[in-house]
């Protein structure tokens, strides 16, 4: 799972990268596409930063979930009203694909819970 994980973090920081370096974006102004690029490198980090420290990813949950969310619900509605097409909002799977890579990574098995639960009873 962590393998998976560190995949879809350097896609992700990979794919954020000349947003916020380039401000290469379609018809967005400059800025706008620096701080949506920001928000993509910061997710990637995030999401490399919890492979290398597991217990990173209780915290890093909240952010990625409402990031990818917000990313999700905004592209929707962009294709509602057909501001855009399904095939440009591709990036948006792999955030919510690390959302649920985090969720995976901060539950433990069961076994482990009652294993820890004993020797601190003990």
């Amino acid at each position: 799972m962590r393998y998976a994980l560190l995949a879809v973090g350097l896609t992700q920081l990979v794919l954020a990268l000349p947003a916020l370096l380039l401000a290469e974006s379609t018809a967005a102004p400059i800025h706008i596409t620096r701080e949506m690029g920001a928000f993509e490198v910061a997710l990637g980090i995030g999401l490399l930063a919890s492979v290398w420290r597991p217990r990173l990813a209780t915290g890093m949950l909240p952010f990625a979930g409402a990031l990818a969310g917000a990313m999700l619900l905004t592209a929707a509605i962009d294709l509602f009203q057909g501001q855009t097409v399904a095939a440009s909002e591709g990036q948006h799977v792999l955030a919510m694909t690390g959302v649920a890579l985090l969720a995976a990574l901060t539950r433990r098995p069961r076994a482990d819970r009652d294993m820890r639960s004993r020797m601190s009873a003990a």
